[in-house]
Formats: structure tokens, sequence, C-alpha cells
């Protein structure tokens, strides 16, 4: 039998503010920012800080839903629907906020997203400021609709690299976990 007041605790102890695990869609992921907002609303947190912690919940949020790949066969994994199962996690310690992410990719991508991850955690800050610039100026836009500037706002807004996971589920997907950190201070 699951023991719920060790998890409770757990989850107490380590100050998770809002976790989730399943589908992905606009709704779930609007009433989430809701109640993210609301908790940020009812902290002692510095409005810039509040800001830019909520404009990179927004970008995990949005890569999140716009990510999930429809490409991606609708194999049973453990009983979830590869194509749109999702998890999050949205933690508080004293020294920093953390949001955590993960999502299911066709194995064709992992290679490309993380040369891409690596490109930008490579870069310094005026570098990202540039790179940002020169997407939005020569209108790069990706099949997805975007052009990339989710992962460089997150790490710009942040001022940390961005930390991630690749975990192989089968030889046609593996399992994407993103981590970010904004420290408090």
């Amino acid at each position: 039998m699951v023991n719920v007041h060790h998890l409770f605790s757990q989850m107490t102890s380590n100050e998770i503010l809002l976790s989730y695990k399943g589908d992905a869609n606009k709704e779930v992921l609007s009433s989430m920012l809701d109640i993210i907002e609301a908790k940020l609303d009812a902290t002692n947190v510095p409005s810039k800080l509040k800001k830019k912690l909520y404009n990179i919940l927004v970008e995990c949020l949005q890569n999140l839903y716009h990510h999930i790949d429809e490409g991606v066969e609708k194999d049973s994994i453990q009983g979830i629907i590869a194509n749109s199962a999702a998890i999050f996690m949205f933690a508080k310690s004293p020294e920093f906020f953390k949001i955590c992410t993960g999502n299911y990719i066709p194995t064709e991508d992992v290679e490309r997203l993380k040369n891409r991850i690596e490109h930008i955690n490579a870069m310094e800050k005026d570098e990202l400021k540039a790179h940002h610039k020169q997407i939005v100026n020569n209108g790069e836009i990706s099949i997805k609709g975007g052009g990339g500037l989710g992962l460089i706002d997150m790490v710009r807004k942040s001022g940390n690299k961005l930390a991630y996971c690749f975990q192989k589920v089968n030889k046609n997907m593996y399992f994407f976990t993103l981590e970010i950190k904004l420290s408090i201070q």
C-alpha cells in the first residue's frame, strides 16, 4: 500500500508547489498557469522576479504543448499514450525556483535537440542576446512554428544553463526531461 503521509512529507520538504503528470492539452496547461499565478501572488516574491519566473513557466508549458509530436506512434508505454503524456513540476527552495518538464520525443529528434541545447548553453549573455536578435530579424521559423526562441529565453531570463536528460524508452522514442533554475536572490 502507498504511504500517502510519507509522499506528502516528501512533497512538503522539497517545497513542491505543483506537480502534474498527464495529457498536455491547452485547458490543462492554462489551468496550471492559473494555479501557479495564484500561488505566486500569495507569496512575497518581488514582482520583477515573479515576472521572470512566470515568463519561464509559460515557455516551459508552451514547449510541452507545442512539441508533443503528433507523428509519434501512439504506442502505449506503461499505460500512457506517448504522444500526449507529459510531466511538470514547479518547486521552491530557499535558494531558487525549479521547473522540470518531461515528454516523449521521437529518436530522430534527440540529436538535433541535444545539439541545440548544448549550443545555447555554451553561449554567454551577449551571445544569447545577439542570437535571439538574429532569429527574430531573419524570421527563422521551425516546423513547429517557432524560431527556437523558447530555450534561449529560458536561459536569458533564468541566468542559468539548461539541465536536460534523454532516457531511451524503445528504438523509436526517448523521454526528454528539462530542468530550469531561477535564483531567488
